[in-house]
Order: structure tokens, then C-alpha cells, then sequence
């Protein structure tokens, strides 16, 4: 990856076609299904990226992952 991304976090995932123009995308945090622009493939595998400031903790949803934060670093209040 080109590292003008910044900090992210880069997560396998697969893609498979859903239902009215739309993918699935499968990870191991969750599948999630979102529209697919034309031209845009929807099935092989993929790299999923998250970026950091939008990621939200939030207590567990039935078929969420679990997980641990490692590390935590205070960067102020406003990005």
C-alpha cells in the first residue's frame, strides 16, 4: 500500500455479489453489504481499510468480533 494512506489498519476480507447492485464484503470483524458502483467487482478477494478515526468502540453486537485494544495513544481533542 502507498503510504500517503496515513495510519490505517488493513484487514483480508472477500467479496461476493449481493442482492440489487450490491457486495458483501467478509472479514473477520463482520460482513457488511453496501452498494457497488458500476465497473466494480464483486467477488475475489480484497483488503479491507479502516481508518482510524472512524473507527468507533461500542459495546458487542450479536456477531461481532471480539477484539482488545493494545494500545491507545491520546493525540488531543480535534484532528
Amino acid at each position: 500500500m502507498a503510504e500517503f494512506l496515513g495510519n490505517a489498519n488493513l484487514v483480508p476480507a472477500a467479496l461476493s455479489p449481493g442482492a440489487d447492485s450490491q457486495v458483501v464484503v467478509h472479514s473477520a470483524l463482520r460482513d457488511v453489504e453496501m452498494a457497488a458502483p458500476d465497473g466494480v467487482r464483486t467477488s475475489g478477494a480484497a483488503t479491507l481499510l479502516i481508518r482510524p478515526e472512524a473507527f468507533l468502540l461500542e459495546p458487542a453486537l450479536d456477531g461481532a468480533a471480539d477484539a482488545v485494544v493494545e494500545t491507545s495513544l491520546f493525540l488531543g481533542s480535534v484532528v
